[in-house]
């Protein structure tokens, strides 16, 4: 499964949104880039709460090619210093 079918599992790009807290278009680039790992534990949480299964290794750090920071899943993104 897809990051995309997840989020249109989850009722779309605006009730992810909305759910989380962010805008539309920050969740509609995880269509294409997959789910920012910062909001991943809140996107499973959520998931679970609407029993709906997750993309096989959605939680692992490894199927990104590394071990990600910890952070919140309420927190904001980091803004790049140099842009």
């Amino acid at each position: 499964m897809s990051h995309g079918v997840l989020i249109d599992n989850l009722g779309g790009t605006g009730a992810v949104a909305k759910r989380l807290g962010i805008s539309q278009s920050r969740v509609a680039n995880w269509r294409e880039r997959g789910v920012s790992w910062q909001w991943r534990s809140a996107i499973a949480e959520f998931a679970k709460e609407a029993g709906i299964d997750l993309p096989e290794g959605f939680l692992q750090p490894e199927s990104q090619g590394g071990q990600p920071e910890a952070v919140p899943a309420d927190a904001e993104p980091k803004k790049d210093a140099a842009a």
